[in-house]
């Protein structure tokens, strides 16, 4: 690993260690408030809303900006498209989602209320499009500022209904407002850029899903075996523990941003020594990248499952006790899900990513088994087991089934030699020396 890797990674970082102060003060005092069982209901109807992400995006995400490039003639009809199109699955799609939770929680009207809430999320994810075609600008500096105005627009309305003690409802509502306010900003931000009206062209949407459809069922998957626990959770027990549970997996997120970093920051290493290094050099990389997101996620999960009891008492308080347990375990999911996660710079390498169907299906199929036997003996224990194995199966197990993919499981194994980490200590000793 070398320094430019490292400073890059140390600005993302950076950037984040504000939010995530602000992120952990509001989410503690919401935990505590709303308390396990209203947590557990936005929890569970937020597990439908997800499932369904993957279906209304319709997978455009990963085709338009290539779709704005090769119609750069008519990049308003490409947006305006992609728009519309999903604007009328995600909205066909939320209806789905009130009708089913109205048919299995029929004597249970806050959970109608709070599903139509959060599917406006699904709604105001369509105008995301403008993001991307920021991002084919390389103008992606003003999709961060809108960002970041949103989550300050939605922290403050989070303090407010905070200090002001409103219901559920409310904390409902703020989980679909960063959306909304990012949807309404991107829009017009892109009138002020761009003077000419959106377009639609049904031969272009017919285009687009042909090129996309592999990657709906692929987020279909993904979402099965994400959200699965939290539905079968509240189906098989109760709310509670989908509220005990959230808490315990949530703090993985507490810390999940410098991973995320690492990942971030060796990816176009990664690209660049694919096409330019001898393939040595190339695998070594890669193994690199697995080794120090091995061993951040082990110190971390050790240190998580020593402080776990604190963690919870201190950020959640005490009516959270049954997540403490549960964390201990829930901590080493970011371990497979990360390598997971790596992976994808290995796979667009090598042109790969046609078998994640097949490795997302059979982790779908591990994680609703797995899930059906664990949780009526185990509880939420039994649902955080089931995700841990379902990780292992996602990130080493399946691709190690598949011609194409296996040699990617060969370089887990072997950046398990803790010769690669002393290497790149040496490595980041060396580049400061020279710099000095």
């Amino acid at each position: 690993m070398n320094r430019k890797v490292a400073k890059n990674a140390g600005w993302i970082i950076g950037a984040r260690v504000l939010q995530m102060f602000l992120g952990l003060f509001i989410t503690g005092w919401t935990s505590r408030f709303l308390g396990p069982g209203n947590l557990g209901l936005i929890s569970y109807v937020g597990a439908y809303v997800s499932f369904a992400t993957g279906i209304a995006s319709l997978g455009f995400n990963n085709i338009i900006i290539k779709e704005l490039f090769d119609h750069s003639d008519k990049e308003e009809a490409v947006l305006g498209t992609a728009i519309i199109m999903r604007l009328v699955s995600s909205v066909l799609c939320s209806l789905l989602i009130i009708g089913l939770l109205a048919l299995l929680n029929p004597d249970e009207p806050l959970i109608i209320v709070i599903a139509a809430l959060l599917s406006l999320t699904l709604i105001f994810q369509s105008f995301e499009s403008f993001n991307f075609w920021y991002q084919s600008k390389l103008q992606s500096k003003y999709s961060s500022i809108i960002q970041t105005i949103a989550y300050v627009f939605v922290a403050t309305y989070r303090l407010y209904i905070l200090s002001s003690s409103k219901d559920v409802r409310w904390f409902a509502l703020g989980n679909s407002l960063d959306t909304i306010v990012i949807a309404v900003l991107l829009y017009f931000t892109f009138k002020l850029k761009n003077k000419k009206s959106l377009g639609f062209e049904l031969s272009l949407g017919k285009e687009m899903l042909s090129r996309s459809y592999h990657f709906i069922y692929s987020g279909l998957m993904i979402s099965i075996y994400g959200e699965m626990d939290r539905i079968m959770l509240k189906s098989m027990l109760n709310e509670t523990m989908v509220g005990y549970y959230e808490v315990a997996v949530s703090v993985n997120t507490y810390w999940s941003f410098i991973i995320a970093a690492v990942i971030d920051s060796f990816y176009p290493v990664i690209i660049e020594a694919k096409k330019n290094e001898p393939r040595e050099v190339y695998h070594y990389r890669i193994r690199e990248l697995y080794c120090l997101v091995i061993w951040l996620c082990t110190l971390a999960a050790i240190a998580i499952m020593i402080l776990a009891k604190p963690i919870i008492l201190i950020i959640h308080g005490s009516q959270y006790i049954p997540s403490i347990m549960c964390l201990r375990f829930a901590t080493w999911i970011n371990l497979f899900a990360y390598l997971g996660v790596a992976r994808n710079a290995w796979m667009v390498s090598e042109n790969r990513q046609s078998i994640y169907k097949y490795i997302f299906t059979i982790g779908a199929v591990t994680n609703v088994i797995l899930n059906w036997l664990l949780i009526p003996r185990f509880d939420i224990i039994g649902a955080t087991i089931a995700t841990i194995f379902t990780e292992f199966v996602i990130a080493v197990v399946a691709p190690a089934l598949f011609k194409e993919t296996r040699e990617n499981t060969v370089l887990i194994l072997h950046s398990l030699n803790p010769k690669i980490l002393f290497g790149m200590i040496q490595e980041l000793r060396k580049d400061k020396g020279e710099a000095q």
